[in-house]
């Protein structure tokens, strides 16, 4: 059987871990949005996959997280956003 492979994967796994993400931030899909200057839908869409995330967006939901520049998680993350474009 291929391996399954593309863009649409690196967005699900991108999406499944900036929801983890999210979650244990102890962040609504409001605040994030508010944030981020768009809505609650793009939110959901970019945590299920749906659509890519930006550098500079996904950047700053990196920041928003708490997660650490020079922590792996990030470079792996940073590698799925560059896929999944």
């Amino acid at each position: 059987m291929p391996r399954v492979s593309g863009p649409t994967i690196s967005r699900w796994r991108l999406g499944e871990e900036l929801r983890n993400l999210r979650q244990e931030a102890g962040l609504t899909f409001a605040v994030v949005a508010e944030d981020l200057g768009c809505s609650e839908s793009k939110i959901r869409k970019i945590e299920s996959g749906d659509v890519g995330v930006g550098k500079a967006e996904f950047e700053r939901l990196l920041e928003l997280y708490k997660v650490e520049p020079d922590d792996d998680l990030r470079h792996a993350l940073a590698d799925l956003q560059k896929l999944g474009k």
